[in-house]
């Protein structure tokens, strides 16, 4: 039985320290592999799958449920992308074919990589960068994943996604608002 203070989790797995943690690399990487399919957030606002890289690092990518036709051509853009470098994309169109919600978009394209044999051997080289807030993600647009089997490599790396290779730096604190914390405690009425 775990509780506070258990050096095991309530299903049985060791508690790790957190300098456990293997960073992800930024720019082209090879021998990267998908751990599954998409993972739907419980709200059903979003899908995430999970790209693993040759250190270990796992970078979780989010699809978002959205209404506007853009945002929706965006992310078919995208999990096509994706999803064709594990099927054809004849298998990929049938299987996506009827689907009338994000909810069943992404079962459907479950079901489609569920689906997929040898999905844990297939090796990928994928282009990874810095978000805004400091984040290891894939780029916006496709082409940012192919079989480790191209050669040689069809992924080039944009002018943005370049720039977005430097992890950003954390905001500077506003002067105006520097207050120090006897400041604080002075200001706080308990």
């Amino acid at each position: 039985m775990s509780g506070y203070g258990s050096n095991k989790t309530s299903d049985g797995k060791v508690i790790a320290a957190d300098d456990t943690r293997i960073l992800p690399v930024v720019g082209i990487v090879e021998n990267c592999v998908v751990k599954g399919g998409f993972e739907l957030s419980e709200d059903g606002r979003s899908a995430g799958i999970t790209f693993v890289q040759e250190n270990g690092a796992e970078v979780n990518h989010k699809e978002w449920n959205n209404e506007d036709a853009a945002a929706i051509d965006d992310t078919n853009r995208r999990v096509k992308h994706i999803c064709t470098k594990l099927m054809s994309e004849d298998v990929y169109l049938k299987a996506v074919a009827d689907s009338s919600s994000f909810d069943s978009f992404i079962a459907n394209v479950n079901k489609a990589i569920a689906a997929v044999e040898g999905l844990k051997d297939m090796k990928f080289r994928m282009i990874f960068h810095y978000n805004t807030k400091g984040y290891v993600t894939v780029p916006r647009y496709p082409n940012f994943i192919e079989s480790m089997s191209v050669n040689p490599t069809k992924l080039t790396i944009s002018t943005y996604v370049a720039k977005m290779l430097v992890k950003p730096a954390a905001p500077k604190a506003d002067p105006e608002l520097d207050i120090t914390s006897d400041q604080i405690s002075e200001g706080l009425p308990f």
